[in-house]
């Protein structure tokens, strides 16, 4: 179990140096993220293993989308809704 939990944490790292070289070639400074990864062991019918959960906070920072996606909400919350599951969308296709 301990070769396994070392596994995955080389993984995060690894994933994450892999994530940071590729932000350099085209950054994104629209949103603020933080992850929080929480890992335990539990037993499971009477069986030790590990359980991990996990927390995505973001933030959409830029102003001018801040501004903009706040007038929508104000005017119409569902159009709003709509836009910005577009705008990230739109995003993640584009990486």
């Amino acid at each position: 179990m301990r070769r396994f939990m070392a596994f995955m944490l080389i993984v995060f790292l690894l994933t994450s140096l892999i994530g940071e070289v590729s932000a350099v070639d085209d950054p994104q400074p629209l949103f603020r993220m933080e992850m929080t990864i929480t890992v335990a062991p539990v037993k499971v019918e009477n069986a030790s293993t590990w359980m991990g959960t996990f927390k995505i906070y973001v933030v959409l920072k830029d102003p001018g989308y801040r501004a903009y996606f706040d007038y929508l909400a104000a005017n119409n919350s569902t159009k709003a809704r709509e836009e910005f599951k577009s705008f990230v969308k739109q995003l993640s296709t584009t990486t």
